[in-house]
């Protein structure tokens, strides 16, 4: 990965991986996150002590779920709707692959210069998004999409979410018997791409320029624990050349005011899969 770069067309960072640009384009909430969702204990969420904190690893079942944003300032897009598939999954829905593309239609503003991060709940809770065969990470405009597929997104909606306040929070809700998935921002810079022995990621200062989601827990020789971090870069990067890398708490509760960390709860039923487990609440 090289070093943090500028494109003058887009007016945005980026960083270029596989010979390709990969824009830095979440815009922080401001504390708009915490106005739009309620607080993960508020809602009376349990937080695990950490001795009972356990491992836990989804790279397997996940394994082709990584999306490529190559091209677009849409990690915002990419973020919420790999959470939404992989919370629908694990509480036992039949696996489909959504599209990013559609999301970030619905936040951009009808411009390729990213999306502020607490956008994608109320784009994801009121309009859902579709099949990533009908739309996949193009087109990422509204006036472009084809008919049929606000239809379609209808079916794939978030019903609950909550912000959170700690990393023991964070950890907490990846752990219970029915997971949620956490989706939020942090800062990329110059350190990033500086992978310690262990494959987590450098850490930049700032308030958060990139979104991403996370479906595993790992404990570290160190003593740290760590989110398994899943990226939008393609399945090519990282430590691992898998599209994933490790964040610990400081990624997103230090070197700057990471507000942007929620975590999906529950979804709404898709009428069309009578096989789907309900959704309690």
């Amino acid at each position: 990965m090289s070093d943090i770069q500028h494109c003058p067309e887009k007016d945005l960072p980026y960083v270029e991986f596989d010979g390709h640009k990969r824009y830095l384009a979440s815009i922080p909430s401001a504390g708009k996150m915490k106005a739009a969702l309620p607080n993960y204990t508020a809602a009376g969420n349990p937080v695990l002590p950490r001795s009972e904190w356990f491992e836990l690893s989804r790279r397997d079942q996940f394994a082709s779920w990584i999306f490529d944003q190559n091209g677009h300032g849409s990690c915002v897009g990419n973020g919420w709707t790999g959470g939404l598939m992989r919370a629908r999954a694990l509480a036992g829905c039949k696996p489909v692959v959504l599209s990013p593309g559609w999301t970030y239609s619905l936040i951009n503003g009808n411009r390729d210069s990213g999306a502020v991060i607490s956008d994608g709940i109320q784009a994801l809770t009121q309009v859902g998004t579709c099949l990533f065969s009908t739309v996949g990470q193009d087109p990422i405009y509204q006036r472009q999409m084809p008919s049929g597929a606000k239809a379609e997104a209808a079916r794939y909606r978030i019903k609950a979410a909550y912000h959170c306040t700690s990393w023991e929070e964070v950890i907490s809700a990846l752990l219970l018997p029915k997971p949620m998935i956490p989706v939020y921002g942090y800062q990329v810079g110059r350190s990033f791409g500086s992978f310690d022995k262990y494959g987590v990621a450098g850490h930049d200062r700032g308030p958060g320029n990139h979104c991403n989601h996370a479906d595993g827990v790992k404990l570290l020789p160190d003593g740290r624990w760590v989110l398994d971090d899943v990226n939008s870069w393609n399945a090519r990067w990282g430590p691992w050349g898998n599209g994933r890398a490790y964040l610990d708490e400081n990624h997103l509760f230090g070197g700057g005011d990471q507000a942007d960390v929620c975590v999906i709860e529950a979804f709404v039923d898709d009428p069309q899969e009578p096989n789907d487990p309900p959704v309690a609440g």
